[in-house]
């Protein structure tokens, strides 16, 4: 079954401070070998355009997101 999304109502504000109340979440990375997935606790921006998050530098997702940055990016 596939609901309809005219009957789905989601108001952005609950959503958002629902988020910000949990402040953890699941980090998903597609990678060439296989998806990565890591719990983290993370920081929503007050305008909600980003999130910053900490990850231990052992955590794959940090190697994959270092040979994959390009210089000058956050």
């Amino acid at each position: 079954m596939h609901p309809n999304p005219i009957f789905r109502r989601t108001i952005e504000a609950e959503s958002l401070a629902q988020v910000r109340a949990r402040s953890f979440g699941t980090l998903a990375v597609s990678t060439k070998g296989a998806p990565l997935l890591s719990h983290v606790p993370f920081l929503l921006s007050e305008d909600a355009s980003y999130a910053d998050l900490h990850l231990v530098r052992s955590n794959p997702i940090c190697r994959a997101a270092r040979e994959a940055c390009r210089p000058g990016w956050r």
